[in-house]
């Protein structure tokens, strides 16, 4: 059952909104109201935003300040090692790799800079704690999210 509110919410936006979040979410309803039954059926079930990637991506980073990304993180129990793989919108795939003394930041699989982890891996003790991971990936490696 659909609940009314939750509806408007999702839709509408939040009445507190910027005027340019609101501009940015309106932008996202008129490019999703132009796409083909195809296009609309890969973002039901692909949850792939297809032509409207770009209008996406804008209201994200209009409403939250952060970049369009999914990511996932995993670590070794013992906090040797760890990494981070981020898909974001218009992005080719990010990841980056860290070990006891350096992280190494990968883009569309070549090597694009390093930084010191700090140890980052032996920190990540929960799940709130691979934020950060996203962190250290927006400073070390320009991307992400936070970037």
């Amino acid at each position: 059952m659909v609940i009314v509110t939750e509806c408007i919410a999702e839709f509408c936006g939040d009445e507190d909104e910027t005027p340019a979040c609101v501009a940015a979410t309106d932008a996202r309803h008129m490019c999703f109201a132009s796409m083909s039954c195809d296009d609309i059926s890969v973002f039901f079930n692909e949850d792939d935003p297809g032509p409207c990637s770009e209008a996406v991506a804008q209201e994200v980073k209009i409403c939250t300040g952060e970049n369009a990304c999914d990511h996932e993180a995993s670590g070794n129990v013992d906090g040797s090692a760890c990494s981070i793989d981020f898909e974001c919108i218009g992005e080719p795939p990010q990841a980056m790799q860290c070990d006891t003394e350096t992280c190494t930041c990968i883009e569309d699989g070549s090597t694009t800079g390093t930084c010191a982890s700090e140890a980052i891996c032996a920190k990540l003790t929960d799940l709130d704690s691979f934020q950060m991971l996203v962190d250290l990936a927006a400073t070390c490696c320009s991307f992400g999210p936070a970037a």
